[in-house]
């Protein structure tokens, strides 16, 4: 639905006139300001991995395989719509068959998370819904930040060997 514009910015016909130079100076340095953010945030994450690289430089990995890994807790991660989670429920299935002892738990959007909550292969289902985050000003309200923190606190005390 599209909003009207005020009445001071329609012409005698009806149509919206250009914007002064106040308005192109806003939409500027709002567009700017958008800019500079993410570069800053794919900067971080830029370095946060190049980080992570470096740290594993030199370690050898072994394959991980059912006659010699045996985790006992499993976090499957599928912050997707309702189709995808319900596309990779075989998946859930089969690490169920392959790690019979293990507890499998599932992170997921709330408003998919409902759909999977009876299935027998799922000890717990965790919903968190990252889409909070997808304005600028999500960095300044507390309460988002007290949503991440008790997130990180609960997948922390699951202690999971593989997600």
């Amino acid at each position: 639905m599209a909003q009207t514009p005020p009445s001071q910015y329609i012409d005698d016909y009806g149509y919206p006139t250009r914007p002064d130079s106040r308005h192109k100076l806003r939409n500027f340095l709002v567009r700017t300001s958008k800019q500079i953010l993410l570069a800053g945030i794919y900067v971080c994450a830029s370095g946060l991995g190049v980080l992570l690289k470096l740290s594993r430089l030199g370690k050898k990995r072994v394959p991980l395989s059912p006659e010699t890994f045996h985790p006992k807790r499993i976090l499957v991660l599928r912050m997707d719509l309702i189709g995808d989670l319900v596309l990779s429920l075989p998946m859930v299935c089969s690490l169920k068959r392959t790690y019979p002892d293990a507890e499998i738990d599932l992170l997921a959007i709330p408003s998919s998370s409902k759909v999977v909550m009876s299935d027998p292969d799922l000890a717990e289902v965790i919903a968190y819904d990252p889409n909070i985050w997808r304005r600028p000003k999500a960095l300044f309200k507390l309460q988002n930040w007290r949503g991440v923190w008790a997130l990180r606190r609960r997948l922390r005390v699951g202690h999971y060997d593989i997600a």
